[in-house]
């Protein structure tokens, strides 16, 4: 059961235990302070989702582990950082604003949907974060997210993880990353540039990955991609050069709507192949 809260700074003490929701929908929350004895190890789900007047917080320096929802729907928060942490210095990247995530290697798994809509402007992952996949919807709806660096042994980026961020305007795709899945950039507008990693193994762009990313105006494909899925650059009008897409399957849709250069060239649907 979700607490209801009239302050707006709580104090967590080191030995409360909190559950799934505790913070839930507490909108006048604007800050929270843990005790600096706090043990937590993990954020359980939907810990402050829809707070929605929650601006800033600093995680106590043994959370490993964020869980699905925790931040969800948290449209005012803007900076997170970490107790006692100093493996990631954003004081050279983020401007006047103050609005940024920085997160130390020792987290190794943030769940579904956990930052969906609130209001950060850079993420941040420390040198050698551990973190392998970016779940489904993870930065969903991050309207203000501009730039965004990825944690570099990630391989996996899910469903809709940074769809309609719309801010967005390049991503430096990690050399580990060998699939990203349906959805994980739809509607990122402001998406100029997309680069992948020396020696990348990616080998399926999903369905829709890159769909409506209307700024972006050429990609340099890895050599070992095997599969651009259905409409995955659908509606990017500007999308004019694509290399190294010689011997990929290309599904149906893939690049309808791309710049008119290139319809020429796309025209290799094998419909008696499926997955």
């Amino acid at each position: 059961m979700a607490i209801q809260l009239e302050v707006s700074v709580p104090y967590i003490p080191p030995a409360v235990d909190i559950g799934p929701g505790a913070f839930e929908s507490c909108r006048s929350i604007e800050h929270v302070i843990f005790d600096r004895a706090n043990a937590m190890t993990e954020l359980p789900n939907r810990l402050f989702s829809l707070a929605s007047g929650l601006s800033s917080i600093t995680i106590p320096a043994g959370v490993t582990d964020i869980r699905d929802r925790v931040f969800n729907g948290c449209r005012s928060l803007s900076l997170i950082t970490w107790e006692g942490d100093d493996s990631v210095d954003l004081s050279d990247r983020i401007d006047l604003s103050g609005r940024g995530a920085a997160i130390p290697a020792s987290v190794n798994h943030i769940g579904q949907y956990a930052f969906a809509m609130c209001r950060l402007k850079l993420v941040v992952f420390a040198p050698r974060s551990a973190l392998i996949t970016l779940e489904r919807g993870v930065f969903k709806d991050c309207f203000g997210l501009e730039s965004f660096v990825f944690p570099s042994e990630t391989t996996i980026i899910e469903r809709e993880a940074f769809c309609s961020c719309t801010s967005l305007r390049e991503v430096d795709i990690p050399a580990a990353v060998e699939k990203i899945e349906d959805g994980a950039f739809k509607n990122c507008n402001s998406l100029s540039s997309v680069t992948f990693g020396p020696g990348s193994p990616l080998h399926t762009i999903g369905l829709c990955a890159f769909q409506g990313c209307s700024s972006l105006r050429n990609i340099d494909l890895p050599g070992g991609l095997q599969l651009i899925d259905d409409c995955a650059f659908e509606g990017c009008r500007s999308l004019a050069k694509v290399t190294g897409w010689e011997r990929v399957r290309i599904r149906y849709n893939a690049f309808e709507g791309c710049h008119p250069e290139l319809q020429p060239k796309c025209l290799r649907y094998n419909s008696d192949e499926s997955d």
